[in-house]
Parts: C-alpha cells; structure tokens; sequence
C-alpha cells in the first residue's frame, strides 16, 4: 500500500485539521521569507521557525495516520478471528447436524443377534434405507459394556455398496470375545449420500 493510499484511508477530522494547519504555516512561513531578504532580520527567523514547526506538524501528522492504521489492522486481525472462530464452529454444529440426519436414513431393523463363536463374537443384522437419497456408504458401530453400563471396547463394520431407497443390506461386526462384556449396543454412526443417473 502507497503511503498516498494509506493517508486516504485513514484521514479523520481530526488529522484533517492537522494537515490544513500545516500546509498554511508552511505558506505563510515561505510567504515571509520571500519578503524578507536579510537572513538575520526578524521576521527572516520568524519564517525559518514556522518551517521548522510546520514539518514538525507534518511529523504528527503522519504519525497519527500510522498510529490509527496500526490499531485498525490489529481490530481487522482481531474481529477476522473471531469471524474464523464462528465460521468453525458453525462448520462443525452443521457437520455433527447433517450426519445425524443422514444416519436416521438408515434404520436397523429389528432382530439382529450378538453370539459367541470360538475366540470371536458376531454382531449380525440388517439395515434399510428408509430416507429419499441413494446411500453410497454407510457405518454400523457396536459398543460393548459390562454389567455397570460401563464401556470397554468398541468396533465398526462399513459397506460402500448401493443402497437405493427401501432396500436392505446384511452386516455383520466380529470382534474378540471378552467375559467381561455383558452387553452390547449397536448404532448407525456414518451414512454418506450419492448421486447417480437413473439409467444405473
């Protein structure tokens, strides 16, 4: 930025004043030294002092302009914080959101079984697309307890196969077999939509 363009961008009334007083002390104090020939006469003096208080007016001047640019650009870094902050979290409030919505698309039906087979246990069920949207992807979580409701492990099963509105697709969640787990629950935690053509 040119420091013509930062004077324009920060002039207050204030700075106004400064540099209008300047620009007549500078005139009068040429005007004075144009009639007065003799360096050491007084008016001569007087003429060479508005000079010099004239710059030194300029030097506030410019200085209150710089003074005032530094304080806005660290209010803009400021409130451009604040803006990311909000931003993320209105990101994240609509992310948690939309993938609730989009994982009650996608129901578990009733029945699905929890058994012990050797050193593993399987999980075993189905899922139905009761929403309007074509799901490209999909996530069914199992969270196992003990008999206090506490939790101590967890595991997730996943399938990218179609799944068009109405239909139903078979999961299944192995993990180790453990005395300690009691109880189990089950729950849909990620569901993402796709678009295709009616032709496929």
């Amino acid at each position: 930025m040119s420091l013509y363009t930062l004077v324009l961008s920060q002039i207050q009334p204030e700075f106004l004043i400064c540099f209008m007083i300047f620009v007549l002390i500078l005139v009068l104090s040429i005007y004075i030294l144009i009639k007065t020939t003799k360096k050491g006469s007084i008016l001569n003096q007087i003429g060479r002092g508005l000079i010099f208080s004239s710059f030194m007016i300029l030097a506030l001047f410019l200085g209150l302009i710089i003074h005032g640019s530094i304080e806005n650009k660290q209010s803009i870094k400021h409130l451009g914080k604040l803006i990311d902050e909000n931003k993320k979290f209105f990101e994240d409030y609509s992310s948690r959101h939309s993938g609730a919505m989009a994982a009650a698309q996608l129901e578990i039906q009733d029945g699905w079984t929890w058994k012990d087979e050797g050193d593993y246990s399987y999980i075993r069920g189905r899922v139905k697309n009761i929403g309007e949207n074509v799901i490209g992807y999909f996530e069914v979580a199992a969270t196992y307890k003990d008999e206090n409701g506490n939790v101590l492990d967890t595991d997730y099963t996943n399938s990218g196969e179609t799944l068009r509105p109405g239909w139903s697709k078979e999961f299944e969640i192995s993990h180790y077999s453990c005395d300690e787990y009691k109880r189990v629950g089950i729950r849909v935690q990620d569901v993402r939509f796709i678009k295709i053509s009616d032709g496929h």
